[in-house]
């Protein structure tokens, strides 16, 4: 577990190549944001090909347009690792509204790697999970190949 007990968010790398974010039970902010991005700079620094189960569950609240922009503008500028290395960014919602400021956060960054939103842990730990198989599938027929 990589935690800061003052940051907004924790970070469990103990099943890694899954990473599990959790967002503790703040109100969105640029602060919540700058967190979040700094847990996924933490996992982008492996360089290794990741999934990410993102459970924003606990927030109160839904980010304003500041704290959407540092998410997004962070995303945007890291969009080609997030291509090379994320094969799932799953984030793990309590509400709708909250799943379409997600989809409009994730659209907004351009990104190129395969995103969803989810209501259920399981589903979403089952996509991330078949998502980091089918990536290894594709490794070794093309180390094979």
């Amino acid at each position: 577990m990589v935690s800061d007990p003052s940051s907004a968010v924790t970070l469990d790398l103990h099943s890694f190549p899954l990473a599990l974010i959790a967002c503790r039970p703040v109100a969105p902010s640029i602060e919540a944001a700058t967190s979040l991005t700094t847990a996924y700079s933490q996992i982008l620094a492996r360089r290794q090909t990741f999934a990410v189960l993102l459970d924003i569950r606990a927030m109160n609240g839904v980010p304003d347009a500041r704290a959407r922009k540092v998410v997004s503008d962070f995303m945007a500028a890291h969009r080609e690792a997030f291509g090379e290395y994320c094969v799932a960014d799953a984030t793990l919602v309590g509400s709708r509204i909250v799943a379409g400021v997600v989809r409009a956060v994730n659209w907004m960054s351009g990104a190129k790697h395969p995103e969803q939103t989810f209501f259920s842990e399981e589903s979403a730990r089952a996509w991330c999970e078949a998502e980091l198989n089918a990536a290894a599938q594709r490794r070794q027929r093309i180390s094979a190949g």
